[in-house]
């Protein structure tokens, strides 16, 4: 059974033959026919012109009716002996051209398919000291920026803090001081701008081909674009997403160590 690969292979191949098969034999079919009747006609009128010149010279001689006669058997062996071989001559052309051009095709085919061999991998890429290595600095990077976070601005302190006990007014003070602080590092790691450039509240216009990754509809949304809506939030993307290079020997799973002071 044909493997799935060169069924792959063969579907072209077998497109591009049925193609040729038809430019192939209309053009000889066109060639044979151009060429028989160029032959025909002129065989036509070189004996109706040869036997003019016969008629006017003495019709009654033996000669003459012997010649016509000649002429008339070469127009039968023409039409029943020339043609057919004719005939048989451009079939074979055909298929020669035909079978030459196949082979040709499919050679093409199969040399633009042919698949890259992907490198396989060494030893030391799949070692499981390297996986493992692999695995920690993936989780190091996904914790990265909530390290960075608390180490600027106290944030993993304040989402521990309980701040029932504190007044609103002493709330206030240390989230100002704390956004502040975070939002440094947000703009120095991710530089966050708005998706769209209207303010919430302010009408806007979805057009046909927006990307549903970036703008998500709500609301009534039947029918096809544009739609007439409101913003009521302006969406975050990342202008850039510094990251920084970090060594697997850390713990992944630390985002800020403790700091004991020696006495």
């Amino acid at each position: 059974m044909q493997t799935e690969k060169e069924l792959n292979i063969m579907d072209p191949v077998k497109s591009c033959s049925r193609r040729l098969f038809a430019v192939l034999f209309t053009g000889t079919l066109l060639l044979f026919c151009a060429v028989a009747a160029a032959g025909y006609l002129g065989l036509n009128m070189a004996s109706e012109s040869l036997l003019v010149t016969l008629a006017n010279a003495d019709p009654s001689l033996s000669e003459t009716q012997d010649i016509a006669g000649q002429i008339a058997m070469f127009n039968d062996f023409f039409v029943t002996i020339a043609v057919p071989v004719a005939a048989g001559i451009f079939s074979i052309f055909f298929i020669l051209s035909w079978a030459i051009a196949r082979g040709l095709t499919a050679s093409v085919i199969k040399s633009i398919q042919k698949p890259v061999r992907k490198k396989q991998p060494s030893e030391k890429a799949t070692s499981p000291e390297v996986r493992k290595e692999k695995e920690n600095q993936d989780k190091r990077l996904f914790v990265h920026l909530m390290t960075v976070l608390q180490r600027e601005g106290r944030l993993m302190d304040f989402f521990s803090e309980d701040l029932t006990v504190y007044e609103d007014a002493q709330i206030g003070a240390a989230v100002r001081n704390i956004q502040e602080n975070c939002k440094k590092v947000v703009d120095k790691y991710l530089a966050p701008q708005a998706v769209v450039s209207e303010a919430e509240g302010e009408q806007i216009t979805i057009y046909k081909g927006f990307d549903p990754n970036t703008v998500r509809l709500t609301g009534n949304v039947t029918g096809d674009p544009p739609f007439a809506g409101v913003v009521r939030h302006r969406g975050w993307k990342a202008e850039k997403v510094d990251l920084p290079t970090l060594s697997g020997a850390q713990d992944p799973g630390v985002i800020a160590p403790a700091e004991v002071e020696i006495l």
